[in-house]
């Protein structure tokens, strides 16, 4: 005989949406804001329902934590699997530039300022860091910062006396504060001495950033600097200044 419970008189304690006394069955009456899987009131479970996509090791959805591994294989710093991030995850040690982990780059990070030629950090060599694509044919002649978020460097191919390659970086920050390579864009020029000579018109042209300067040009900026009046030169224009006097080693 089939019967139903008078209003209010269902029993949902061993399943919220049937009843145990007439099987009268609703919906939406489980509770699993605490736990995706399993109801908090008459602990049903159900399975699949968690949402790790944000965190390995947490559910979006209910906050619920689990033991599971982050994949950092590929970034040692942000998990391929969720994209959950964390810092100083990397290692540079062997190179300023390339984790020895992941092989996750980033640029502009070498310390060149006590040796032009080594990095005082990992002490990789100045010509490894730019054979970009494995194209060792190249020669790198200037390499300066405008600032933070631009730079040029200028190189030649070994096959090409005459011809000079200029590419201009630009750089991007993640949420980790990392530069990272946004563009480059390469063309050709027909003489590097016409563009240093364009470029050291402007009188406070010292006030970039060198990294790199190729001793076959050093003598035209030894010059440039000899035209300074240094008596005018202000506190943070010396400052400037000494950097270009530390790689010409003047």
């Amino acid at each position: 005989m089939i019967f139903s419970c008078k209003i209010g008189l269902h029993n949902w304690k061993s399943d919220c949406e049937k009843c145990s006394i007439c099987g009268k069955v609703r919906s939406d009456g489980h509770t699993w804001r605490y736990n995706c899987e399993r109801c908090s009131e008459c602990n049903k479970i159900r399975v699949n329902k968690h949402d790790w996509s944000k965190d390995c090791q947490k559910c979006y959805n209910c906050g619920l934590t689990r033991v599971a591994e982050h994949k950092w294989e590929g970034n040692c710093e942000k998990c391929t699997e969720c994209g959950k991030t964390e810092s100083n995850k990397h290692n540079w040690q062997e190179d300023c530039e390339k984790c020895s982990i992941c092989g996750t780059r980033r640029y502009q990070k070498h310390k060149w300022m006590e040796n032009p030629d080594q990095c005082s950090f990992c002490g990789v060599l100045r010509v490894e860091t730019f054979q970009w694509d494995q194209n060792s044919d190249k020669v790198l002649l200037f390499h300066w910062k405008k600032s933070d978020s631009e730079g040029m460097i200028f190189y030649k191919r070994v096959d090409q006396e005459i011809l000079i390659i200029l590419q201009k970086i630009y750089f991007d920050l993640t949420e980790l504060a990392y530069p990272t390579l946004k563009r480059i864009t390469e063309s050709d020029l027909a003489s590097l001495s016409s563009f240093l000579e364009k470029f050291t018109q402007d009188k406070f042209w010292f006030m970039t950033r060198p990294e790199y300067i190729h001793k076959s040009i050093k003598s035209f900026f030894v010059e440039q600097i000899k035209q300074l009046d240094a008596v005018i030169l202000s506190e943070r224009d010396s400052n400037y200044l000494e950097k270009w006097k530390i790689l010409l080693d003047c």
